[in-house]
């Protein structure tokens, strides 16, 4: 269900959304989907650093730890 909802959205959108939002829920419904889970997979088909890896990476790549 959640790629008859995504397969309109353009990977420009999609790359916007995820560099403005904080999580996957907040970036799902700026733009109208049902879950945060549909944005994720949306930006893995993509190809787009969604928000939630985004912030695995940030917390990988810190010298501080993952605290």
């Amino acid at each position: 269900m959640a790629q008859i909802l995504t397969k309109n959205l353009t990977k420009a959108q999609l790359e916007r959304v995820a560099r403005m939002y904080d999580t996957n829920n907040y970036a799902a419904a700026a733009m109208g989907l049902s879950c945060g889970n549909a944005f994720a997979r949306a930006c893995r088909r993509e190809g787009v650093e969604c928000p939630s890896d985004r912030t695995k990476r940030r917390k990988k790549e810190s010298k501080y730890g993952t605290n």
